[in-house]
């Protein structure tokens, strides 16, 4: 019996040795590959050469071809679609030409083969990531650091077996607790959106439509949801529908569930479509409940990453055209009024300038510089309050509007202290 037990003594102690071994390699294999996961600035790729004469230039091309794959790839992180598209010919012609190993702090080749006459390589590349976002900036790649677009979300959720959706906005709504919603909002709050009209707590803390004079006539009312998403200041209101179903796939006691998530992105400034997303998922469980819940989880999940990218291209894209807009002021005893007007003027967002062309006894004509059309500026203009006069805004269109002075009755004129140091023109 001793030297059985021996025996197996002697036969386990290298086998333990070998799956210590084995754990402790898979272990440092997973522990690196994490590591390198979670580091934008390492960038894995591939690259392949032809073979004519000489391997080790051979070798050397595919390595420059993968070091070029890895730029490309950063490049391609840091950049909006537009920002990309405006200057590509510049990228191609300076960074991507020849000013590649500026932004390489190291690599090491990874894996190498010869197949045939070509010669492949795999390459672990780490860039200076922050150098090439500098370098963009100085560039004017990158134009601005514009601030992220605060959002305000109108997302119905229905389930089998509701008649309606449900939602918290409008009449009669029914008690609302979307997951959907909940994800998306989570998941941009990482990316540090401001969310509007939504608390910290539960449906109680929604604000209510019509203590601010919008109602709506039906459930997804674009017109009154921009209304309302205007008044509360967000910048962009996202409005669309969730919904889960049952799949048609079963393995034993789990069945599938298909959640879908569509949404539109609107401008509260202009009131115009912006873009559009559809997105879903698929997830299974041996529970009904709980499928259709992790369903449009996923589903929401997988809307937001693909809602902040759209936010941030849409909302860059939207900050940097300027365009002029011919404003014609009038009104009885305008040029006091204009003059406070004008000081307004100049302490709003995306308004970079504002020149008087024409000033008469009667009205003024001035070319203001601003981000977006003549809408856009409409709408800003109706959110300022003046302690002296209202504003009555007309003939709005793309490049022009109008606009005319209310007095106030009962308001004393403006005092002459008051318009010091405001100005006409520069």
């Amino acid at each position: 019996m001793t030297d059985i037990k021996t025996g197996i003594k002697k036969t386990l102690t290298p086998f333990l040795i070998i799956l210590m071994l084995l754990f402790l390699v898979t272990f440092l294999i997973f522990t690196a590959s994490t590591a390198l996961g979670s580091d934008p600035s390492v960038i894995i790729t591939m690259g392949k050469s032809p073979i004519k004469e000489d391997i080790s230039r051979a070798k050397q091309n595919a390595v420059n071809d993968a070091l070029n794959e890895a730029m490309e790839n950063a490049v391609a992180q840091l950049l909006t679609p537009s920002e990309l598209s405006d200057s590509f010919a510049f990228i191609c012609s300076t960074l991507l030409n020849s000013g590649v190993e500026a932004y390489i702090i190291t690599y090491k080749i990874i894996g190498e083969t010869q197949q045939a006459s070509v010669y492949n390589v795999a390459v672990e590349t780490r860039l200076n990531i922050n150098g090439l976002e500098q370098f963009f900036k100085e560039k004017s790649v990158i134009t601005t650091d514009i601030p992220l677009p605060s959002v305000m979300l109108f997302i119905s959720e229905k389930r089998p077996g509701d008649i309606l959706p449900r939602y918290w906005w409008g009449n009669n709504p029914l008690p609302y607790d979307s997951v959907t919603e909940q994800k998306i909002i989570s998941m941009l709050r990482e990316q540090n959106f401001q969310i509007i009209g939504h608390g910290a707590g539960d449906g109680a803390e929604r604000p209510d439509p019509e203590a601010s004079g919008v109602f709506f006539t039906a459930i997804h009312d674009m017109e009154a949801s921009v209304s309302f998403g205007r008044k509360l200041q967000a910048d962009i209101v996202i409005a669309g529908t969730a919904w889960t179903e049952e799949d048609a796939n079963i393995m034993g006691d789990e069945k599938t569930y298909r959640g879908m998530v569509e949404l539109d992105l609107f401008s509260t400034a202009s009131g115009l479509k912006l873009a559009a997303l559809s997105k879903n998922a698929v997830a299974k469980s041996v529970d009904s409940e709980e499928g259709l819940n992790n369903s449009l989880v996923k589903a929401g999940e997988i809307a937001a990453e693909a809602l902040a990218a759209l936010l941030k291209s849409t909302w860059a894209e939207q900050g940097t055209n300027f365009k002029i807009i011919k404003a014609k002021i009038e009104g009885s005893d305008y040029l006091s009024s204009f003059i406070m007007l004008r000081k307004t003027l100049g302490t709003m967002n995306n308004i970079k300038d504002v020149q008087t062309r024409e000033l008469s006894s009667e009205q003024a004509i001035v070319d203001i510089s601003f981000k977006g059309n003549g809408t856009t500026l409409a709408n800003a203009l109706m959110l300022k309050t003046f302690g002296n006069f209202g504003l009555e805004l007309s003939e709005v269109t793309d490049e022009s509007l109008t606009i005319r002075f209310i007095p106030k009755a009962n308001v004393p004129p403006i005092e002459k202290s008051d318009i010091e140091g405001a100005y006409i023109s520069e």
